[in-house]
């Protein structure tokens, strides 16, 4: 019931409770969403007014619900569980509560190239990475979060140069796994960035071992291609999970966006992030 959810997660906010998960740093993404061992542990401290949700059953649904109830300026980014709607199991998220002094899901990052992104179809359907550095957060969780709600897309990108730019898009949503988990976007667009996503929606998503693209004489993903997984069509005007530290225009498959100021290839931080709108 909803007055449940609420009523557990406003008396954490009360109590200041803290997650606590020893090992999760070290502990890619994939594993951290099998091992709820550790994503049930919480530890009051002292003088904190940090608010953390409890264990199951009522998990906030994203990082914008845990805002909602505990207010803003009790929070701290950083890891949090959530479970969807529908989801079979809670899995631990990195929520933003910086960003526009908002809550945001993180849903994608790229900063120093640790993480290789050139994976296979389950890799990207389950998530892979690390919360606190790199990571895609996977395909099947995004399809079930963004299924549950109205979402928006903001895209936070650094150029070659350390320049930081932004790209907001008013929908997002990803398909199941039936659908190929096609991107949908809405029409509204703001930032400085460039509208480069919006040519890639409607695309389904491809690996190098799941070709959905739209070219019939190549595979975008491949790794002498684009590279990495993401929404092709034929092929793309933007690719942030491309190989990390490509700088060359010659060369398509570093992560790129198409008419980014101070270049379009060799982008130095990358982050997606949602919540829902309305």
């Amino acid at each position: 019931m909803i007055w449940k959810k609420e009523l557990t997660l406003l008396l954490v906010c009360l109590f200041s409770g803290r997650f606590e998960a020893s090992n999760a740093d070290q502990m890619p993404v994939r594993d951290l969403f099998s091992n709820h061992a550790l994503s049930g542990k919480f530890k009051r401290s002292a003088g904190s007014h940090t608010c953390s949700p409890v264990k199951g059953p009522d998990y906030p649904r994203d990082c914008s619900e845990i805002q909602n109830v505990c207010g803003h300026e009790s929070l701290v980014s950083g890891e949090y569980e959530i479970q969807p709607e529908h989801f079979p199991s809670p899995f631990i998220v990195y929520c933003d509560f910086e960003t526009e002094g908002e809550a945001w899901t993180v849903i994608q990052r790229r900063l120093d190239g640790s993480i290789n992104f050139q994976r296979t179809w389950n890799d990207y359907k389950n998530g892979f990475g690390f919360l606190k550095t790199e990571f895609w957060l996977g395909n099947e969780k995004l399809s079930y979060l963004t299924a549950q709600s109205d979402y928006e897309l903001r895209i936070d990108l650094r150029n070659q140069h350390d320049q930081p730019y932004y790209a907001q898009y008013s929908t997002f949503r990803v398909g199941d796994e039936s659908m190929k988990y096609r991107l949908i976007l809405g029409a509204d667009y703001s930032g400085d960035a460039a509208n480069s996503l919006q040519h890639q929606n409607l695309q389904f998503f491809s690996t190098f071992d799941a070709d959905h693209d739209k070219t019939s004489d190549e595979t975008c993903a491949d790794e002498n291609r684009h590279g990495g997984g993401w929404w092709f069509g034929a092929c793309d005007s933007c690719n942030l999970n491309g190989a990390y530290g490509v700088m060359s225009d010659y060369n398509p498959g570093g992560i790129d966006w198409d008419n980014l100021p101070g270049g379009n290839i060799g982008l130095k931080r990358t982050e997606m992030k949602i919540r829902p709108v309305g």
